[in-house]
């Protein structure tokens, strides 16, 4: 992605959105870029698009001075995430009750904090 700031993995779960939200807030205190990433299995269609799309908008409306990006990749989703946080200062993620397999293997390979 080429930017410092923040990379929030954005997907349909509640966690999701509130991982958004939380980094949201963070960058307008910290004057800081937010790029959400939405890793899919598979490529287009993609089923939940318009889902992730809600919650972008709703995110946007509520700060509206943080600049904002979205980007949709396929594959394994922490490998995803960690290359898309390749110049990341922060990686924010939601956890929805599992078993936080991405978060550790984020917290593992990234070269910026994980924020679970």
């Amino acid at each position: 992605m080429g930017v410092t700031g923040y990379v929030v993995g954005l997907d349909t779960t509640r966690a999701g959105a509130a991982a958004l939200a939380w980094a949201m807030t963070e960058a307008e205190r910290t004057h800081r870029p937010v790029r959400a990433v939405t890793v899919w299995r598979s490529g287009p269609p993609f089923p939940w698009a318009e889902g992730v799309l809600r919650t972008l908008e709703a995110a946007a409306a509520a700060h509206p001075h943080v600049d904002l990006a979205h980007r949709e990749l396929t594959g394994p989703t922490a490998a995803a995430l960690v290359r898309a946080a390749r110049e990341a200062e922060l990686i924010v993620l939601g956890r929805d009750g599992g078993a936080g397999f991405v978060a550790a293997h984020c917290a593992r390979d990234a070269r910026c904090p994980v924020v679970d």
